[in-house]
């Protein structure tokens, strides 16, 4: 009997078979996934995964044995090689096929990397996986000297991680300073700070031209010439969506599966949810792809209202996070640098946060240990209003 599969086995994934459960959706599920790992979350791998304090079964999405009580098949360790979908079928590695009736494609991202020379040295790892958080944390050590290339959300986290494990830590960001793809510039240099306040030396306008060793990493090359001592290094640039298998079978995809806004891809009974995914947001008029927990869980509950045929609420503003030392940032809406910064409180507390607004209209909010305000604020981006400024608030360039 034909049901719902799903090509990937990560967070939107198993949220996905979840929410289709809880919804009664009584049909076959399965997922394929090439991990050997029922669906788990993916923050906890630059932070209490990463650190040894926090343990792997606290980031799956349901235990193992959930799956199988639920009637869910897990196609673990494998991949999904071709999709028809005229015919309705997905063929595996090994050539066993499943019949759909509906197919999600959750396949989530690559992480990218650099084609420099020696990049294939060992002891220079990404972090997307479990495995490969496992091999960073066997590979870092107290003292050991460690360099993180990019300044994302990623590489901030697995830094901050990684220093206070005792390692002595270099990051490198090619651009003027961190974050300034999601943050505000004032809420950028604050947590630039906080790593430069806890021994980082963090690098802006700074690029990797090679990576040398002899048979395993001794040093990582700058443009500049110079040469950084490195017993193990993580790049952090960014990841490339997983969109070839959608595309081989002829869905619109442009830097990621193209779906509408109940997550339904450009062939009849296909969809696409999580980092993969990219969609028009109705309330900012423009698309996008994002890479976030709440994004991932959001999707899913979507892509499980669209098949049970239930109505969808009004969407959410996409939300984000970042746990680095003992700061929390939260941000959601549009936050950008491209946005006029209206800060509230005072960023010397350590508590703070930061309204953004295109044209006067309320569009992001971002808060430094301050959840209250990004709620507030998160309410009223949704609602189209703004809260009143605060008689002490200025706005920063």
């Amino acid at each position: 009997m034909a049901g719902v599969v799903v090509v990937g086995a990560g967070h939107a994934a198993g949220a996905l078979a979840v929410a289709l459960r809880d919804g009664g959706y009584a049909d076959p599920i399965a997922l394929i996934g090439d991990e050997p790992h029922p669906p788990y979350e993916r923050p906890p791998l630059s932070k209490g995964l990463l650190r040894g304090t926090d343990a792997f079964e606290g980031a799956l999405v349901r235990p193992r044995e959930w799956y199988s009580e639920a009637g869910v098949a897990l196609h673990l360790g494998r991949r999904a090689v071709a999709v028809d979908p005229a015919g309705g079928t997905v063929q595996l590695d090994g050539g066993d096929r499943l019949d759909f009736t509906n197919l999600v494609f959750a396949t989530g991202l690559t992480p990218l990397r650099l084609g420099i020379p020696g990049a294939g040295l060992p002891g220079i790892h990404v972090l997307r996986t479990w495995a490969d958080c496992q091999a960073i944390a066997a590979a870092a050590a107290p003292g050991g000297r460690v360099v993180v290339v990019g300044a994302g959300l990623v590489g901030l986290e697995v830094a901050a991680t990684l220093r206070v494990g005792g390692s002595t830590v270099t990051v490198l960001e090619a651009a003027p300073r961190p974050l300034a793809r999601v943050l505000p510039a004032l809420v950028a240099d604050h947590v630039a700070g906080l790593h430069r306040a806890r021994g980082v030396d963090l690098r802006c306008d700074a690029s990797v031209a090679a990576f040398v060793g002899d048979g395993r990493l001794r040093s990582v090359v700058l443009t500049s010439g110079q040469a950084l001592p490195a017993d193990l290094a993580i790049v952090a640039i960014g990841s490339a969506p997983n969109d070839r298998l959608a595309r081989a079978a002829g869905l619109e995809v442009r830097d990621g599966i193209v779906v509408d806004a109940g997550c339904r891809a450009s062939l009849p009974s296909i969809h696409a949810i999580g980092d993969v995914a990219r969609h028009r947001s109705a309330r900012f008029d423009r698309e996008w792809r994002l890479e976030s927990w709440h994004n991932a869980q959001e999707q899913a509950a979507t892509c499980a209202r669209t098949i049970l045929g239930v109505a969808q609420p009004r969407a959410k503003v996409p939300t984000f996070w970042t746990d680095q030392y003992d700061t929390t940032v939260q941000f959601a809406g549009l936050t950008n640098a491209t946005t006029e910064a209206e800060l509230q409180g005072d960023p010397a507390t350590g508590a703070f946060s930061v309204l953004c607004r295109l044209g006067g209209e309320l569009v992001g909010v971002v808060g430094v240990n301050r959840p209250k305000d990004v709620r507030q604020a998160r309410i009223a981006i949704e609602a189209g209003s703004s809260p009143s400024q605060n008689s002490h608030d200025r706005k920063q360039p």
